[in-house]
């Protein structure tokens, strides 16, 4: 017999006495009915993902409209027996850890979203304070169209207009990049001349 047939039983046993590692469960971390917080931007979304991370807000909602909860939005997890969960839950991952949990909104600096119930990625929740979110509804000044690119003659698709609640993302250049909540809570990325903007908030500083 070889040194490494013989050591193969060896192997095995000490395999057998070390235990499996464990994950921590995420049906213990946020029971159903607890209340959070974001602690960040979220993306909250129709089905539960499968994937177990959250999902990138800059490259999602560029020019594609969705649901995002900006911080500090205060949720509270459905019910287990939350039917809705049961069907648009994942088939891939285990419930219980899966990072993606199903919440309804209680409060948020959007009103509009309000009530509505999806899948949100649990480790950006928090049961601290959290942060003041930056939505304003005084940055957009005149009715405009949300652009896909900083620049002229990119296509220019969504229309935006003073009131709706909003938030300066980046400055690339003259251009403001912005998230804007339309009415009924659907949030969508795009760009507009800092000059459209009151007041400006990508005017360079003047050299003195």
């Amino acid at each position: 017999m070889s040194k490494l047939a013989a050591l193969l039983p060896v192997v095995a046993l000490l395999l057998a006495a070390c235990p499996a590692p464990t994950r921590p469960s995420v049906d213990l971390t946020w029971p159903h009915g607890v209340q959070a917080a974001a602690a960040q931007e979220l993306a909250i979304v129709e089905q539960q993902p499968g994937e177990q991370a959250p999902l990138d807000v800059r490259a999602a909602f560029l020019g594609k409209p969705g649901y995002l909860l900006p911080a500090g939005t205060r949720v509270v997890r459905t019910p287990a027996d939350d039917p809705d969960a049961s069907r648009t839950q994942s088939s891939t991952v285990d419930p219980a850890y899966n990072a993606w949990i199903r919440v309804r909104v209680l409060e948020s600096p959007v009103q509009d979203l309000v009530g509505r119930a999806g899948w949100v990625y649990a480790p950006g929740l928090t049961t601290q304070p959290a942060p003041a979110p930056a939505v304003t509804t005084q940055l957009i000044a005149r009715p405009d169209r949300l652009c896909d690119a900083p620049r002229q003659g990119a296509a220019c698709a969504f229309d935006v207009g003073p009131g709706m609640p909003a938030q300066l993302v980046a400055c690339e250049g003259a251009w403001a990049r912005l998230g804007v909540w339309a009415p009924g809570g659907a949030y969508v990325e795009g760009f507009l001349p800092g000059e459209h903007l009151s007041p400006d908030p990508c005017q360079a500083t003047p050299t003195p």
